[in-house]
């Protein structure tokens, strides 16, 4: 089966990652297991912040904006049933792959849109759906379509296999608090130029929070062991805490690049400096590096 979706590979999640030998680049992810959808275009809950997406960036890469484009515009017309009938085609080409490529079982983790959101809400009842009929996969989003005009959180709140995260920064602060309001135990994913300004929001709130996303603050690289950063960390979709994202604007695209299948790669060399994050909670997963790899 071929699905008319295109995965992406990405290069923080994948949880397969092979060295190159040609000199174009260090490293490349070999396992596509995210999605991706185009930026703004798809995102109905966007704020200020969301002008300076990484995604926005991303896609200037060749392909990149062509496969997104080409996914949201497969799926936008279509009622839920016909949307579900493609994702789950999607989804079936993934779990060939992770038998073919021999997945261990505790990296059989999925990113739901790298790129792009909910635009509404009969798509968001078709994602319930499949990740319901994958139990063995651990699913996580990020989202702002938790506003007028489309309110995601009834449809996806409270699924056992998913880490579903609110994306907030200042631009939808109350439209978060009256979520909590009725999902207290809501997971919040605050966005903001730097620490401090993340801080406040979570105090805002009356949220704690664990940690800067360890790849974003350059605590850990992009890849290593083989893996993307969200595989060797698995913070987010697995252990859950609260996090925060912060913008380094002189590097717009510290968080990672993405390459949609079957697009080549290359990397650099970043030398962004690493916030305060405890190591010890990668349970051994992670060898200090010399470097750090990003986009």
């Amino acid at each position: 089966m071929t699905s008319r979706l295109r995965l992406s590979l990405n290069s923080k999640t994948t949880p397969m990652v092979k060295e190159r030998l040609d000199g174009r680049a260090s490293t490349y992810p070999l396992f596509a297991n995210s999605f991706g959808l185009p930026a703004g275009e798809s995102c109905p809950g966007k704020t200020a912040f969301c002008n300076d997406c990484y995604a926005v960036e991303t896609e200037g890469r060749p392909n990149v904006y062509k496969n997104v484009s080409r996914n949201l515009n497969i799926l936008r017309d279509l009622d839920e049933d016909a949307i579900y009938e493609l994702l789950s085609e999607m989804m079936a080409d993934y779990r060939l792959e992770i038998s073919k490529k021999n997945i261990p079982p505790e990296l059989d983790i999925f990113r739901i849109h790298w790129d792009g959101d909910f635009f509404n809400l009969e798509y968001a009842r078709a994602w319930k759906t499949v990740i319901e009929e994958n139990p063995n996969t651990q699913f996580w989003t990020y989202t702002r379509s938790f506003r007028h005009p489309v309110n995601v959180v009834p449809e996806l709140y409270g699924i056992d296999n998913l880490a579903f995260y609110l994306s907030v920064d200042e631009g939808n602060l109350e439209d978060a608090r009256v979520v909590l309001e009725e999902y207290p135990k809501m997971l919040i994913a605050f966005c903001a130029e730097d620490i401090p300004r993340a801080e406040l929001l979570a105090a805002k709130l009356g949220k704690k929070y664990t940690t800067v996303c360890p790849e974003n603050s350059g605590e850990i690289p992009l890849m290593s062991n083989g893996k993307g950063a969200c595989a060797n960390c698995l913070l987010c979709p697995k252990s859950r805490p609260n996090i925060l994202f912060i913008v380094d604007k002189s590097d717009p695209m510290q968080l990672g690049f993405v390459l949609d299948v079957p697009t080549e790669t290359s990397v650099r060399i970043s030398t962004r400096k690493p916030a305060n994050f405890d190591l010890s909670l990668l349970n051994g997963s992670f060898t200090e590096p010399k470097g750090v790899i990003s986009a």
